[in-house]
């Protein structure tokens, strides 16, 4: 089964990577490939992918895609984590809305909406590549603010998608480890 990863040059592409080579057998990968804007950063992630499957006797291949087309065309998933605008565009949002004295937050409020409207036409873009290039393959979208672009997706596209935010699970891991607990 082929995977794609698009925005696999992003810094929290190794716990994914992590989670699919233990998960191989199960998911019975073959193929996992990356989509970047910022290829060096892709090849740096497919590198270190690729020992990640080694220290975790995985045998799934790990490539770089040019093209976002490339990434896409037959693959069985699509994970999207894009973040358009890079952390500059984060950190702009941000600090407009706190200077407004609202919370600056890229998920909800003011900060949120203007990710949403920077992402949502290349989120959508990418659903339109799906529907031609591998039209039965599920979208899991990772891409904040997940809530919102999950439901433009299945709003306005014939992709089949699930929205995961792990922010949740993220702050269960470091309260346990603030607290010298085990995470269970």
């Amino acid at each position: 089964m082929k995977v794609a990863l698009i925005g696999g040059g992003g810094a929290r592409t190794p716990l994914l990577l992590h989670g699919l080579a233990q998960a191989q057998a199960q998911l019975q990968l073959r193929e996992l490939v990356l989509f970047d804007v910022n290829r060096e950063s892709a090849e740096l992630m497919a590198a270190i992918g690729c020992e990640i499957a080694r220290a975790n006797s995985a045998k799934f291949a790990i490539h770089v895609a040019s093209k976002v087309e490339d990434a896409i065309e037959g693959s069985r998933f699509v994970l999207s984590s894009i973040r358009v605008g890079g952390m500059e565009a984060r950190a702009r949002d941000e600090r407009v809305v706190i200077e407004q004295g609202l919370a600056g937050q890229e998920t909800t409020g003011p900060g949120g909406l203007a990710m949403a409207l920077r992402t949502l036409p290349v989120a959508l873009e990418h659903a339109r590549i799906m529907e031609r290039l591998a039209p039965k393959a599920w979208l899991i979208n990772f891409t904040n603010p997940a809530g919102l672009i999950t439901q433009a997706l299945n709003t306005h596209t014939n992709v089949k998608v699930i929205g995961i935010c792990d922010t949740p699970s993220e702050l269960f891991h470091r309260t346990a480890w603030a607290l010298g607990l085990p995470y269970e």
